[in-house]
């Protein structure tokens, strides 16, 4: 599904060139977010709810107004409207006239009717929409307050107008304040705020309601961002020959791991096994082996008296056997210690010089690379946090600027044009194609050591098993939310730990399905 932060350009091309009137979109908005109400009304077993509409003085409050009559045509009684003015622009005034030919509707200035909130049983918060740009001041920020006492103190369940107040539409930050809702009912097409934190918090439940704005409207609008699902990653899946073997499957080397970490590579290796590889190595100081699943094979390197990789154990990466793999993971437990910067270095220039290989970059191995950064290309995978990213972009631990995670995905893919993965609460990929995708799974369980090398040995497998570079790492990030939220339901997100991730990925692909063919 297409994101759209500001669906205005939009509906002014929907009004122009396919005949529908503003005025039709507003109705139909309205009407969807009024059969929400209904919805909640019925499951909550209230037979004639209480429902305060806080309208604002744009379409959005039009939309609101909206609502207010088409639950007085499905016979609610009680229900009010707190309005920020009277002086409301062409189709929320129109709005607004029909309204004040009802008489079961009560229409307040909310100025001076704040307390009505506290009796509400649902809210209807349509103050601002997706055009807020500004801090929330004054007099609104008090509204806001308001709403969210009321949702709080007195159970009153939310319902937000396509966005909810405050939160801003592109990059999900919270505008000094925005509400906190149960629900949010939006428009024809997703918002990124509604998926990236702290607007994803706000939202609460999010339906997409179709308005009658037709679907090459949205096609052709230029946004590039999308939200990663289940229907695009299905078709990302490698495909399982009948006939296959070990070597028709792939083979990932895994480059890291130290005396101190010697987990992270351990389980960036199960994870290759588990995501369907034929085969894993892992190429790591001789002291990091112990614990190691019996199926991986090893490659031990020399490390120095701390137990880090030597700076020139690299040669004991001779350059005909490493050129028999097909995809390296590199930097999982590997340190940062200067002799791992010496020989990442090296590491890099050997794998660079392979043709036609795809390499994910993750954990130290980024950090070396935030102290030199080198041009790596798209069939490279890099994989950092936010704290990584803004190594690597360059940002000062000090500088107050907010960065969108969306920004940053883009700057780093500019600076490195290499497929990116900047891992968070919600995950972010810029890929080779000029897009950008957002994961909606996952879940606070995966906030855990380890979590990250086990997507590393996901999106290596995967790669290994032919998917492209940039399908691997979508739907590398797609299996990985699954198998959390899997391993969650299991055992609860406080018990969730890296490798039931991995644990979880067979039945993560079982929820995909397993594409065979016959050559």
């Amino acid at each position: 599904m297409k994101l759209i932060a500001n669906m205005q350009a939009v509906d002014r091309r929907t009004i122009e060139e396919c005949g529908v009137l503003g005025l039709d979109l507003m109705e139909a908005a309205g009407t969807r977010v009024a059969e929400a109400v209904l919805r909640q009304s019925q499951e909550a077993g209230l037979t004639n709810p209480r429902v305060v509409i806080v309208c604002g003085n744009g379409n959005n409050g039009g939309d609101g107004l909206v609502v207010a009559r088409v639950l007085a045509d499905r016979h609610l009684e009680n229900i009010r409207v707190l309005l920020a003015t009277e002086r409301l622009p062409g189709d929320a005034l129109m709005n607004f006239n029909r309204l004040r030919k009802v008489k079961s509707v009560s229409t307040l200035p909310m100025v001076d009717h704040l307390d009505k909130l506290e009796d509400a049983d649902i809210i209807v918060d349509a103050v601002f929409g997706t055009g807020l740009s500004r801090p929330v001041e004054g007099f609104p920020k008090t509204l806001l307050e308001s709403m969210n006492r009321a949702r709080e103190s007195h159970q009153a369940y939310t319902i937000a107008v396509d966005i909810p107040s405050g939160v801003n539409s592109a990059t999900g930050d919270v505008m000094g304040l925005a509400v906190c809702a149960d629900e949010t009912v939006t428009f024809q097409c997703g918002k990124p705020g509604l998926y990236l934190h702290p607007g994803k918090q706000h939202a609460g439940r999010v339906h997409v309601v179709d308005i009658g704005i037709p679907q090459r409207m949205l096609d052709e609008a230029p946004e590039k961002t999308f939200l990663l699902s289940q229907p695009v990653v299905q078709t990302f899946l490698p495909t399982r020959p009948e006939e296959g073997h070990k070597y028709t499957f792939g083979s990932v080397l895994v480059i890291g791991g130290s005396k101190r970490m010697p987990g992270a590579a351990a389980l960036s290796s199960e994870a290759v096994l588990s995501a369907g590889a034929g085969s894993v190595t892992l190429a790591a100081p001789k002291s990091v082996f112990t614990g190691v699943l019996p199926e991986v094979m090893r490659k031990p390197l020399a490390e120095n008296s701390e137990g880090v990789l030597h700076p020139l154990s690299y040669r004991e990466l001779a350059k005909e056997e490493i050129a028999s793999f097909d995809v390296f993971a590199v930097g999982p437990g590997m340190g940062h210690a200067p002799e791992t910067f010496a020989f990442f270095e090296d590491t890099l220039k050997q794998l660079l010089a392979l043709e036609n290989k795809t390499i994910v970059l993750d954990a130290d191995a980024l950090n070396c690379l935030a102290q030199k950064p080198v041009a790596l290309g798209e069939r490279i995978i890099i994989t950092p946090h936010v704290g990584e990213a803004r190594r690597l972009l360059g940002i000062e631990k000090d500088d107050p600027e907010p960065r969108s995670l969306i920004e940053m995905a883009l700057g780093l893919r500019q600076k490195f044009g290499a497929q990116v993965v900047l891992k968070s609460a919600t995950t972010v990929v810029a890929g080779s194609d000029g897009n950008v995708w957002i994961n909606n799974n996952g879940n606070t369980g995966m906030a855990t050591a380890g979590s990250g090398d086990v997507l590393t040995g996901v999106i290596a497998a995967l790669a290994a098993q032919g998917c492209a570079p940039l399908h691997a790492a979508l739907l590398g990030v797609y299996l990985h939310g699954e198998a959390g939220d899997l391993a969650a339901g299991e055992y609860t997100e406080y018990g969730v730990r890296a490798g039931l991730i991995s644990a979880f990925l067979a039945p993560a692909f079982k929820r995909l399905g397993v594409r065979t063919s016959v050559n």
